[in-house]
């Protein structure tokens, strides 16, 4: 299963600027689902990425959306570059295109391109606890989150591809996020860790990424966009909004640029089960210090607490 899934997501790294299937993200629905929005803390984060359930699919899916549209600020999935269909707002970029406009000026209306994934914060206890989370991580050059994961994520005997979801034989993911503004924002260190296997409940009710996505209408993105109603009519879904703070690439409609997170009420989670045992090494050893706060421990206490964590669920469960 593992393999497959991970060839799956090296195919799909190589061509990050292609032309998806799948919506941007219904908030609504996921919040009813009790899945909580991921936001990269600044410092160390450790997460593990859990899969959708058909291998074949990649962990992660992209998508292409037109952020700050019109007097409400909203954000949309660009229907131009996920489905080859109209977008306002990509017409909109052409017009100023045509008309020289400032460089600033354009990028703001050219798709970006994030990455949406479901993962656990593993980084504490507290936040391991908010249950299932869900990422559009981004993407631009100092962002690079998938790019990343996926270069790491290779057997260091055979070089085959890893897959970094899998239950059992999966990885934990730790980086470091620096800076906290469109300017500054940059992502570092990533690490591979091997923490155990994580609980069978983790990997239990994860959606599909199209349960959870979902497209505007043509005449919803040109009202946002322009004020008014456009003349012709065209067919769509609804708008979902989205945020996030970090750098991205803009992304052209006509040429292809270099490849370059959010909140939500937390889930109550109940006791945990494990696949296995969980008495496998990570990169690092270290002391665990109960009494610390996650702002003090280091990297390797984090770690240690990690294993632990895991091993007591194994030992509830054979009891």
């Amino acid at each position: 299963m593992g393999s497959e899934r991970a060839k799956a997501m090296e195919d799909e790294a190589k061509n990050p600027y292609g032309r998806p299937a799948f919506l941007y993200v219904n908030q609504d629905e996921l919040e009813r689902l009790g899945i909580t929005q991921f936001r990269a803390a600044v410092g160390d984060n450790i997460v593990r990425i859990i899969p959708p359930l058909d291998i074949h699919v990649p962990w992660a899916k992209r998508i292409f959306i037109h952020r700050h549209i019109g007097a409400n600020n909203s954000t949309f999935l660009c229907p131009n570059k996920m489905f080859n269909k109209p977008c306002p707002v990509c017409e909109r970029a052409k017009e100023l295109q045509d008309e020289n406009a400032d460089k600033k000026v354009l990028s703001a209306f050219w798709p970006k391109l994030r990455h949406l994934m479901f993962l656990y914060d593993v980084t504490s206890q507290k936040e391991e606890e908010k249950g299932l989370r869900w990422w559009d991580a981004p993407a631009s050059k100092s962002c690079a989150i998938v790019e990343n994961i996926v270069a790491l994520s290779r057997d260091p005997k055979t070089g085959a591809p890893l897959d970094v979801s899998d239950p059992e034989t999966g990885r934990d993911v730790k980086f470091t996020r620096k800076g906290t503004d469109a300017t500054s924002t940059t992502y570092m260190g990533y690490q591979l860790l091997e923490n155990g296997v994580v609980p069978k409940e983790w990997h239990e009710n994860v959606p599909t990424f199209e349960s959870v996505l979902e497209v505007s209408t043509y005449d919803h993105m040109y009202k946002e966009l322009h004020g008014v109603s456009p003349t012709t009519n065209r067919s769509g879904v609804d708008q979902s909004p989205a945020t996030g703070d970090e750098k991205e690439t803009p992304v052209s409609t006509e040429q292809k640029s270099t490849p370059a997170v959010n909140q939500m009420p937390a889930r109550e989670t109940g006791t945990r089960r494990s696949y296995g045992n969980a008495g496998s090494q990570g990169v690092s050893e270290g002391q665990n210090n109960e009494s610390s706060s996650p702002e003090t421990q280091s990297i390797n206490q984090r770690l240690e607490d990690i294993k632990k964590r895991r091993a007591a669920r194994v030992n509830d469960e054979e009891k």
